[in-house]
């Protein structure tokens, strides 16, 4: 008998780690058929590391994806609602945007990527993100312009860059930035991948013909809007605000 015999529950989870990395890793390529919107988010976040660090809060952090980008960090709490539709949770605490447990002015920095349009009174939502926030903190916040209905029924909105700058300077920030993620091809593309994909991924006869479309069509018109510089419409805003007393 071997002197350290491998159990099959050891060999379980070794399996699942390695396929949650395999997958961690197609979806930094472009083998993800939301590779656009992803690559595009995490750039964009990615720009702003800098401004957020010390005591930092995570908005619907679904499985803390971008915590990584925040080294400045040196404390990360995170929290989501009980209707979240993430799979993976590693939220610390459960609550609404809009009610915060939490002392006004203990937070450096709140990030909050793609949950705006879920909310239905955004304003109470901004407000709360401004009371949290000590004095000069920083607010990093995602949230689409153009995307397909989605996390239904809690899917209430979408913004221009206008309705975000009039939201966030009535909630008491100072708008740093509304930088969009893409132009109207990089925009198209994302979506006519995501439209391809989800038609053809119900079978594994075609779930690979539908990875290989999707790819294909997102590599095309990314060049395409690259070359035309990002112009017109996007699919996301990234919003840096500065709480102002």
């Amino acid at each position: 008998m071997p002197a350290n015999p491998v159990r099959p529950f050891d060999n379980f989870v070794a399996f699942t780690m390695a396929s949650q990395n395999l997958v961690a890793a197609l979806k930094r390529t472009w083998l993800d058929p939301y590779h656009i919107s992803h690559s595009t988010i995490e750039r964009g976040l990615r720009r702003h590391s800098d401004a957020i660090g010390g005591r930092v809060l995570d908005v619907g952090c679904g499985d803390k994806p971008y915590k990584r980008f925040f080294p400045r960090a040196t404390h990360y709490v995170g929290t989501e609602t009980r209707h979240t539709f993430a799979k993976q949770r590693a939220f610390d605490v459960i609550a609404l945007g809009e009610a915060l447990p939490f002392s006004s002015g203990s937070m450096n920095g709140i990030l909050c990527t793609e949950v705006l349009e879920h909310v239905p009174e955004p304003g109470d939502f901004l407000t709360e993100m401004h009371r949290v926030l000590a004095a000069d903190g920083v607010l990093l916040l995602t949230t689409p312009q153009t995307w397909g209905l989605h996390e239904e029924p809690y899917d209430f909105y979408r913004y221009t860059k206008y309705g975000l700058s009039y939201l966030f300077k009535k909630s008491g920030f100072e708008v740093l930035s509304v930088e969009p993620t893409t132009g109207t091809l990089g925009t198209v593309g994302q979506r006519l991948s995501s439209f391809w994909y989800t038609r053809l991924r119900k079978s594994k006869l075609t779930k690979p013909l539908g990875v290989l479309g999707s790819s294909g069509i997102q590599l095309a018109f990314y060049a395409m809007d690259i070359i035309f510089a990002h112009q017109g419409d996007t699919l996301d805003w990234i919003v840096l605000a500065r709480k102002c007393d």
